[in-house]
């Protein structure tokens, strides 16, 4: 049996309080909210050890875009349209180059923040 989860910036489109195994929760996020996926609504299941995952929803103005180019580096991993709240990319630097900084960047309020230089 899962029990009702804890919303943030959501809210349940069901009235039950007990859900069993397998059994579906769809919920909504609030105006100016979105899931991790871009859209307002969402759903979570109810598995042997609980839900699948907490309803997550994020303001759409704190998710950042593509991290910053930096000349003579890149980053470690393929690039994603969209980064959630306090994601963590992180960036190398060419052969020959040494990396200055901090390898990583974070997406904090819809900016990341001071990205590294490869001198």
């Amino acid at each position: 049996l899962c029990d009702m989860p804890v919303f943030e910036n959501s809210r349940a489109k069901s009235n039950g309080m007990w859900f069993k195994l397998h059994d579906t929760l769809d919920y909504e996020c609030y105006d100016g909210y979105e899931s991790s996926y871009g859209n307002a609504t969402g759903s979570i299941v109810c598995g042997e050890d609980g839900w699948s995952h907490l309803p997550t929803c994020y303001n759409s103005s704190e998710k950042c875009g593509l991290p910053p180019p930096i000349s003579n580096g890149d980053t470690t991993t393929f690039p994603q349209k969209v980064y959630l709240p306090w994601s963590r990319v992180e960036y190398q630097c060419q052969s020959y180059y040494e990396l200055q900084g901090s390898k990583y960047v974070t997406c904090s309020n819809g900016e990341w923040t001071e990205p590294p230089r490869c001198i």
